[in-house]
């Protein structure tokens, strides 16, 4: 696996770790991301140490996870109070479109308001690439909405600056490729 080979992890034993000292049971992806950061990325490989760096960090993480992810989310809260069939993604396009949040809102608010302040966080990457670091915490998080904006909606195309950034620094990754490998539309 890439993680082992590359920072000389043993996955066993850190899922193991994981789940006997885990003193709070944590549901939204941003919060397990930045716990699993704090917990074990004691070398600040992915994670920056400086403190204007690390609130730049937890702005992209909650933004991306929390405003971002819903561009393309068929799980948000909304949609788990609408009449659904199991999980019919006709009867979450209907809903959504009476209440206005179609997907030509969506993608508005795509090219209008995520995809810059997507560039913003990834300008501000001032601890990027130094040394052996070629990946951040940053943009793990900045990653996942883009991918799905690629893989569901098609819209990356719409930002040639982030469909340039994703094609040559996330999805070439191949620990990217190996962790999304399973996701519907993934690379397998």
């Amino acid at each position: 696996m890439f993680v082992e080979e590359k920072y000389d992890v043993d996955v066993e034993s850190l899922k193991s770790n994981m789940l006997n000292k885990a003193s709070v049971v944590l549901i939204e992806s941003g919060a397990c991301v930045m716990s699993l950061l704090q917990r074990f990325d004691t070398n600040f490989m992915l994670q920056p140490k400086d403190t204007t760096e690390i609130e730049r960090l937890w702005q992209a993480a909650f933004y991306c996870t929390g405003t971002a992810d819903n561009l393309t989310a068929t799980s948000s809260p909304f949609q788990g109070v609408i009449r659904m069939g199991p999980q019919s993604s006709s009867s979450v396009r209907a809903a959504t479109k009476v209440s206005g949040w179609d997907d030509d809102v969506r993608r508005k608010a795509w090219q209008r308001l995520c995809a810059p302040t997507l560039l913003r966080f990834l300008d501000q990457r001032s601890y990027m690439f130094s040394g052996e670091k070629t990946i951040s915490a940053i943009d793990i998080f900045v990653g996942m909405p883009l991918f799905w904006l690629d893989e569901k909606k098609g819209w990356l195309a719409d930002v040639p600056d982030l469909e340039s950034y994703y094609r040559s620094h996330i999805s070439a990754s191949p620990a990217f490729r190996e962790a999304i490998g399973d996701a519907p539309g993934g690379f397998e």
